[in-house]
């Protein structure tokens, strides 16, 4: 019984020509000759490389937008909802909400209030064991700064671990709990510091002349993965890894249109990180993965317009594998209404939202309405 096998496009166009190359030269290699039909190769390879163009076609021959399972809704609360960070147990979330943090069910059931404070709390991260919270607050009576705090897992005990005149954000726990990972911007540039749990020891790690940001230890607690504008124009960032100890610097992606208001999430096994970029400048942000090398980037969610307002696009941001690393969890706005801001002079969404989606089955190709949806699968890793 024969099988058939899929693959891209481009390459069965190459092994079309192939097989009308050999055939008009005589060549009877059974690779090419099994099942040819009584109307000639010439006449039959034409045939099938015009379908393959049309198929090309459909494509609008962009790369593919690669995807994983459909999106779920789980705060739906009006509010702007965004930076979610799974519990160590994988049950709850703590996520930002307006103003201030807040924890729900993994589900969406849940939903509370951990910090009631005067001005702006967000960027929560949990310790690995569960007991802890690491957040930024940003607040008139700190002259309007941020600083990095810590909270016991159910609000209480609030901690100003940073307390100095510099914006200090993202903060990171490493696996073990013996540290926590950060941004602050002590003169210029923004650089990527470490500290222990209660403040002290605090060590500037990148020392460069650009901005290096949001830091995200690695699960084995070796790297710090980031991002930074050091070899690019300011205002466009790359992903980095270094050393614990800020040595060894490798840069991941080259000419990434990261975006600067997401995290840098690594699974569970160290195996990939995802990011949120633009495809495109202009046209929506998109969640992607790639392996912790930097190779075999595979695009999951699909920068699209909204349907409700002409010209704008819904926003993927904040990626968060899950610990079990079979979903992940990020904020969009794609089920926001978008109104007319009279401020800033353009349309914004009312609404942000936490959702989770699958990634544990296998993976194919979204084109442009043809339906073409599992031609990549066999180039495109299987996500797990």
């Amino acid at each position: 019984m024969r099988r058939l096998v899929a693959l891209p496009a481009w390459s069965l166009l190459v092994v079309v020509h192939a097989e009308d190359d050999a055939m008009a030269s005589g060549d009877t290699d059974a690779r090419f000759t099994q099942g040819v039909s009584a109307s000639g190769p010439r006449e039959r390879c034409t045939s099938v490389c015009l379908l393959l163009l049309w198929g090309l076609l459909g494509l609008a021959l962009i790369p593919p937008a690669v995807h994983a399972g459909e999106p779920t809704n789980l705060t739906r609360n009006g509010a702007r909802n965004w930076h979610p960070s799974w519990s160590p147990d994988g049950l709850r979330f703590a996520y930002t909400s307006g103003q201030d943090i807040h924890v729900m069910n993994a589900d969406g059931s849940g939903q509370s209030s951990l910090t009631q404070n005067e001005g702006w709390n967000g960027d929560p991260a949990w310790s690995a064991d569960g007991a802890q919270i690491a957040y930024v607050s940003v607040t008139s009576l700190r002259g309007g700064t941020s600083d990095v705090y810590v909270m016991e897992a159910d609000g209480r005990r609030k901690t100003n671990l940073t307390q100095d005149q510099t914006s200090n954000w993202a903060p990171s726990w490493s696996r073990d709990g013996t540290k926590i990972a950060y941004e602050a911007a002590p003169v210029r540039y923004n650089e990527v510091f470490v500290m222990d749990p209660d403040g002290n020891n605090q060590t500037n790690l990148t020392r460069h002349d650009a901005s290096d940001r949001v830091p995200s230890w690695s699960p084995d607690g070796l790297l710090i993965a980031f991002a930074s504008n050091r070899d690019r124009e300011p205002g466009t960032y790359d992903i980095y890894t270094m050393a614990s100890d800020g040595s060894n610097v490798q840069r991941l992606t080259h000419g990434l249109l990261w975006d600067v208001t997401s995290g840098i999430s690594w699974s569970p096994d160290g195996s990939r990180i995802a990011y949120a970029s633009w495809t495109v400048p202009g046209t929506g942000t998109a969640i992607s993965v790639m392996g912790s090398d930097g190779e075999n980037h595979v695009r999951l969610t699909q920068a699209r317009f909204a349907t409700n307002t002409p010209g704008r696009h819904f926003d993927y941001w904040s990626p968060q594998w899950s610990p079990d690393g079979t979903r992940i969890a990020f904020t969009s706005n794609r089920d926001a209404v978008f109104v007319f801001d009279k401020v800033n002079g353009m349309t914004v969404a009312q609404s942000m939202d936490i959702y989770v989606m699958d990634v544990s089955a296998e993976v194919g190709v979204e084109g442009l309405g043809r339906g073409l949806t599992q031609w990549a699968a066999l180039r495109q890793p299987t996500i797990r």
